[in-house]
Formats: C-alpha cells, sequence, structure tokens
C-alpha cells in the first residue's frame, strides 16, 4: 500500500515528491490547518515507532511529549494565523514522544502550503540526540577542566588529555579559537570537513583563511562580540567555511565562552554540524512544492484567461481588418493586441516552465538559425540605434537540436541584450566550435556567444539569473523565467551556459550545444 494513497488524487503532495520524501533522511510530515496529520513518510515511522496507518488521519500532538500538548496547540494556531518559513534551530527546545513514551531532542523547520484542500504545513522532524549528548558532553568535559585549572594545576595534562581523546571522537566538528583569531584546537571530524591536517589548521587565522571572503565581515565581527563579552554565546549559528579544494560546507554552529580563574574570557569553543546535504534537501523539498503549485496556477491560467484572451484577441484583430487605414480608433485596438499578445507570451512561458516537452531532436544549420532569429529585431535595432556584428562561418557544422526550441533560447537571449541597451550600443554573435572537458569527458561543443555593450548585471547578481521567478527587470517588465526555461532547454540537449558581465561595459552569456550524431530514426530530409 502506498503511504500516499489516502491523500487527494490531484494534490500537490501526489506524484513527484513521492519518491523524494519517502527517502529522505528525516522524518517528513504534512499537517492540515486542524492539525491532523497527511502525510507520513518512512524516517518518520522507525523516529516515531508508529505504523503509517496509525498516524495518518491523527492529531498531530500525539507526536508531542503530555505536558506540552496544550501548548502546542495553542503555538500551531498562533502560526496557522501567521504561517511563515521557520528554519531548523529556531533557537527552541523541543522534544518528540515516541509510541512507547519515550521522549528525545529535535529540530523541526515549518514550511506553509497551500493546496487544493486548504493551506497545509510541512514539518521536517530531526532527531539530534546524539548532537545533545556531544554538546553536553563537551560542555561537562570544558567545566571539568576549567575547574581543574583553578584548583589543581598539576592535573592539567592529565585532563586535557583525557578531553582531547574524547573530541577526537566525536561526530561534530570541535574548534577553538583565541583573542588574535587563531585556531588553537581542531579535533579529527573538524579536519575531515576542512580537508586539511591538523597541523595546516592549527596556528591560522580562523577567518582569514577557513571562511568565505563574502561571510568574512560578518563572521568575524560576530566573533569580535563573542570574545568581547558584550553579547550572549549564540546556541545556533549557521555559515559556510572553506574546504581545501576551494569547495563550501554549509556548518551549524553552537558557541561558548572559555574563561580563565579571574573570568576573563580567553577564547571561544565551537561545536559544528556538516548541514550542507540536509540543507540542499529541505530546498529540493521546497522547491518541488512550490513548482507543484506553479503547475496548477498555470494550468488554470490557461484554461480560465487562455480562451476569453482569445476571443478578445480575434475581435481586435477582425475590427482592424474592418476599418479604414486612417481611422483614428485603430490606434486604440492595437495597444489591445499587443499586450493580449504578452499575456499569452506568459502564460506559455509558465506552461512550457512547469511541463517541459523533450525536444525533438534533428540536424539544424545553427547559422542559418541565427540569421533568421536577427532578422526578426531589425527594426528595433534601427530605432534603438544597436549595431549588430555577426563574427563566425556559414560552414559551421550542423547540431543535433529541436529548431524551436534553440530559436526560443537565442530569441530570449537577443530580447535581454536589446532591453539593456535602451540608448543604443552594439550586439555581436560569436560561433566557434571548440573541445571542453565536461566530467572527465572532451568532447566538441559549439559555443555561441551573445555580447551586448549594455548596463551589465551586478555581480551579486549573477549566480541568481537563473533561479526561477528571478529578474534583474522592473516590475512588469519581467516574469524572471526566460532564462531559466533557457538553460533548461540548453542543459535537454547535452549542453550548458556561461555568463560574464561588468557593470557598464555589457554582458556575454556563452552558450555551449554538443556536436554529436543525430539518432538513428532522424534524417537530413526532416531538418
Amino acid at each position: 500500500m502506498s503511504p500516499f494513497q489516502k491523500v487527494k488524487d490531484g494534490s500537490p503532495l501526489y506524484g513527484k515528491l513521492e519518491l523524494l520524501l519517502e527517502f529522505a533522511p528525516d522524518a517528513v510530515l504534512v499537517i492540515d490547518k486542524g492539525g491532523r496529520i497527511l502525510l507520513a513518510n518512512a524516517q518518520c515511522e522507525h523516529l516515531f515507532e508508529y505504523d503509517r496507518d496509525d498516524l495518518l488521519g491523527r492529531s498531530v500532538e500525539i507526536l508531542v511529549p503530555d505536558e506540552f500538548r496544550n501548548q502546542h496547540r495553542s503555538h500551531r494556531k498562533a502560526y496557522d494565523e501567521k504561517p511563515a518559513t521557520r528554519l531548523m534551530g529556531a533557537g527552541l527546545d523541543l522534544y518528540g514522544q515516541r509510541k512507547d513514551g519515550g521522549r528525545f531532542p529535535v529540530e523541526i523547520s515549518l514550511s506553509p502550503l497551500e493546496t487544493e484542500e486548504g493551506p497545509c504545513v510541512t514539518a521536517i522532524i530531526r532527531d539530534i540526540s546524539e548532537r545533545k549528548h556531544a554538546e553536553n558532553e563537551i560542555q561537562r568535559l570544558n567545566r571539568e577542566l576549567e575547574q581543574r585549572v583553578i584548583t589543581q594545576s598539576a592535573m592539567i595534562d592529565r585532563t586535557t588529555a583525557r578531553s582531547e581523546q574524547y573530541l577526537q571522537v566525536v561526530g561534530v566538528a570541535v574548534v577553538v579559537i583565541d583573542r588574535e583569531q587563531h585556531v588553537v584546537l581542531m579535533n579529527k571530524k573538524g579536519c575531515e570537513i576542512l580537508g586539511y591536517a591538523e597541523d595546516d589548521i592549527v596556528g591560522k587565522n580562523w577567518f582569514d583563511h577557513f571562511i568565505p571572503d563574502r561571510m568574512r565581515h560578518e563572521v568575524k565581527a560576530g566573533f569580535k562580540d563573542l570574545i568581547s563579552g558584550t553579547v550572549t554565546p549564540l546556541e545556533f549559528h549557521e555559515n559556510p567555511v572553506l574546504t581545501k579544494d576551494g569547495h563550501e560546507r554549509l556548518i551549524a554552529w553552537h558557541n561558548t565562552v572559555l574563561r580563565d580563574e579571574t573570568g576573563q574570557i580567553y577564547a571561544t569553543l565551537s561545536s559544528g554540524e556538516d548541514v550542507t546535504e540536509k540543507n540542499v534537501l529541505e530546498q529540493k523539498v521546497r522547491q518541488s512544492e512550490k513548482m507543484a503549485a506553479v503547475g496548477q496556477l498555470a494550468s488554470c491560467l490557461a484554461h480560465e484567461i487562455g480562451s476569453p484572451l482569445s476571443v478578445i484577441s480575434g475581435r481586435a484583430e477582425f475590427a482592424q481588418r474592418k476599418m479604414a487605414a486612417e481611422d483614428p480608433m485603430r490606434n486604440h485596438l492595437a495597444p489591445i493586441v499587443t499586450q493580449i499578445n504578452r499575456i499569452t507570451k506568459i502564460i506559455q512561458q509558465l506552461l512550457r516552465f512547469t511541463r517541459p516537452k523533450p525536444p525533438k531532436l534533428r540536424p539544424l544549420a545553427l547559422g542559418s538559425l541565427l540569421r533568421d532569429t536577427l532578422i526578426l529585431f531589425e527594426h528595433q535595432f534601427e530605432a534603438q540605434g544597436i549595431k549588430v556584428h555577426f563574427v563566425g562561418t556559414d560552414r559551421l557544422p550542423k547540431i543535433t537540436a529541436d529548431q524551436d526550441q534553440i530559436q526560443q533560447v537565442f530569441f530570449n537571449l537577443i530580447v535581454n541584450a536589446v532591453q539593456a541597451m535602451p540608448q543604443g550600443g552594439a550586439l555581436t554573435l560569436r560561433t566557434q566550435a571548440q573541445v571542453c572537458s565536461r566530467e572527465n569527458v572532451e568532447a566538441t561543443y559549439l559555443k555561441i556567444e551573445v555580447v551586448d555593450t549594455g548596463i551589465g548585471i551586478p555581480p551579486e547578481k549573477i549566480e541568481k539569473i537563473f533561479d526561477p521567478f528571478y529578474s534583474t527587470k522592473g516590475p512588469g517588465e519581467g516574469t524572471g523565467l526566460g532564462l531559466n526555461i533557457c538553460e533548461n532547454i540548453v542543459k535537454e540537449h547535452g549542453g550548458w551556459m556561461e555568463v560574464r558581465s561588468h557593470i557598464g561595459v555589457g554582458t556575454s552569456i556563452s552558450v555551449y550545444i554538443p556536436l554529436r550524431s543525430p539518432p538513428a530514426e532522424v534524417s537530413e530530409d526532416h531538418g
């Protein structure tokens, strides 16, 4: 029996989320506004020791310790009135209760979700018993160490040895940083996360060597406040660290301070859990929920708005044809048709985004397609004073691609370039065959660059321009789907895209499409 059969067919909770949630490392619940459990994954059964059928339809309070249930109901009602995403580790001491009455500490993230059945809440539940045990043990050892320093200095060496021995086996990173920001101690798990030997870490400035540039000032400022005693130790804080190979790992830190016999702070002690993979999974769950809702919205728009728009557009175009060329009413009908076409394109973009079609691969002469696409913009180029340069050769090898989808990619890129040059400029299309290595495999790709001399994109926005619904344009000037759709199309063809931009200089977007033989069933006659 599928665990999702008790969820209504057609719900965003039914479908693509099934496999993802069933194999999630954390327990996942979906609860309706009345507090009833609509969905529970396999990890939920394991964590709370209930059969799934015993959970579905019951109040979520059965998973809360008895003495906290009334308080939990009040909190849940308050959350329903003002639902908002709450991340893991929000500074709350939370506990779950198993079927046999046993309880354990947990961290819970909450995400509101709108469905056809009404508002729901997705809860991701993580058992933190091991981490709590490690933190408590570290705190106990730290208190013992400080007391022995004050009362029996002769026992310092033995106590330190015991503490360090334990620190080498705990499953979280442990780091001690002195007032000069140097690493005094790093345990085995911390070395594994960073990819360095202990000797390559101890003595180094923690912030200059192991914190990414963009976060360095913020994290260093927090440390200075902590070491000066102006703020209380942070019970929970997340920030990335730099590994030896140049990658980043997201660490959830719990911090405290170390004091000498006079009460002065001389260092910070932090334990950190690597939550990189867990954070990625949470984002995928939230993105899947968002895409399900967008898919429903797009289908509704196409059905409920598309048909009336077609009637209005048809009537307006019919009236235009019946009017004399000099009739002043023609000027009023033209904007109607234009805006209806714009709305139709937005709906089509939403449908293409939520329900992409597989490409129909055929041999395609890309040079001819690019020239034909540029012709569509000739009037706009002339009106805005944009000079066009096409650098390449008409003897480029054919690619195997879907003509309509590839033309949509370059149509969107040229539109963006034109909009980036409202005062005129130069647009260059440059093509060349190039050997590239992807995942240690070398292959020949056709590289197409679309280069403008426009306003450019700020550095902090470069990494986000391919995100769905993110737009660098002003309100009402774009849906934020164009580049995301372009990237998806290029990926479906086995390629990728790269962006370089400088404010006031312009932007270059490169598209890489593999040169490969067409499928056996495809012939030149179809191209």
